[in-house]
């Protein structure tokens, strides 16, 4: 079988990285080409082994609803006619996010074989409820990261085409902290991008309520770039923070390829984002390394953590729950216990075979036809 992955926008963050550990899967069944819009060099570092860089892969992305944007969009979508006859030649599609969503069209009309792997959740606007129930009926197989991604694709109807297959990750990731440090200072890692839906406002705002004798103590390393398109994020937060008082309590590292391999030294992981996270693989990494998580509830996070027993979960608009939860989570003497049952969670459920077992019977299914 011959297998084309298309992966519209190549990085170092989550949906890069699940596809890195999805491909050897893939590998099991044929022989795989990769392409992607943009090679920056992610995808093939974290897979040791080149891709294809394609410019002309047509993409859904805010930026398209401009004028020029939109002629962008266009002129791609014409451009990828080129590739047709290509195109042809596969006989198993596999999308990467619902972005490259467009090309469902061609290998439609080409009567290809087409998975899509769903990481998103759009449906607070029109358009991303549109979109959901296009990849729902133009594709054979939708794999999605959570019951919540599932929910979105399907607009809670029963869709025999769409399946939950959960994340795993690597165990050589997971070097479980040994003990906690004697250190007064509580000290937390964020990992993600710098923008208001991954909830680095909501976190100040919650710091903020907190009173200042307790506060002191809580150090936040966040590793994160703005996205390219609002670089003015950093600074925008930068103020945002010390007109609240609580710059002290930050301490912003940038991007970081790396990050993830830290978690280990941190008391704590916390995931605070405001949007619908379909499934944060920095929870199953904080898992992984022995750490306590604390997350918000509003995305696929809710189908890990078990509040208070395997980590800590939060509204996405609660303030005030916020702070008492930081509060409650810095004064407590069973974080150990919760990290512990966290942790044994991980091997359970969650490792990368574990992942792999799961998307391989959902793949040999839909290839076979059955």
């Amino acid at each position: 079988m011959k297998i084309l992955v298309i992966h519209p926008i190549d990085d170092y963050y989550g949906a890069t990285r699940i596809l890195s550990h999805t491909i050897p899967v893939l590998d099991e069944l044929g022989v795989v080409d990769v392409w992607t819009k943009n090679d920056i060099g992610a995808l093939s570092s974290l897979l040791g082994r080149d891709v294809v860089e394609v410019r002309s892969i047509p993409l859904l992305v805010k930026t398209m609803f401009t004028p020029r944007g939109v002629l962008n969009f266009l002129c791609d979508c014409l451009m990828f006619l080129g590739k047709v006859k290509v195109l042809a030649g596969y006989d198993l599609i596999y999308i990467n996010t619902i972005t490259a969503a467009p090309l469902c069209f061609y290998f439609w009309i080409l009567r290809k074989k087409v998975v899509v792997h769903c990481h998103e959740v759009q449906d607070e606007m029109r358009a991303g409820r549109l979109l959901a129930r296009f990849v729902a009926g133009m594709t054979g197989c939708v794999i999605c990261v959570s019951r919540r991604v599932s929910d979105y694709i399907s607009s809670g109807r029963s869709l025999s085409n769409v399946h939950v297959v959960h994340n795993g990750i690597p165990q050589e990731l997971s070097k479980r902290r040994l003990s906690r440090s004697n250190s007064k200072t509580f000290n937390v890692i964020l990992i993600g991008r710098l923008t208001p839906g991954k909830g680095y406002w909501y976190l100040a705002d919650a710091l903020s309520l907190i009173s200042e004798s307790t506060r002191e103590y809580i150090k936040i390393d966040c590793y994160g770039d703005a996205p390219s398109n609002h670089p003015e994020y950093v600074q925008e937060f930068e103020e945002y923070i010390g007109n609240l008082g609580v710059s002290k309590n930050f301490s912003l590292k940038g991007f970081d390829a790396d990050a993830n391999t830290y978690i280990k030294s941190y008391d704590m992981l916390i995931v605070p984002s405001v949007m619908a996270d379909p499934f944060p693989t920095t929870v199953l990494e904080g898992l992984g390394s022995g750490v306590v998580v604390l997350t918000t509830d509003n995305g696929g996070a809710a189908e890990i953590i078990r509040d208070g027993e395997t980590g800590f979960l939060v509204g996405s608009n609660d303030r005030q729950g916020l702070a008492a939860k930081l509060t409650q989570v810095l004064r407590s003497e069973s974080l150990a216990e919760v990290a512990e049952a966290g942790h044994s969670l991980y091997l359970e459920r969650f490792t990368l075979d574990k992942y792999r077992e799961r998307l391989t019977l959902t793949l040999q299914a839909f290839a076979e036809g059955t």
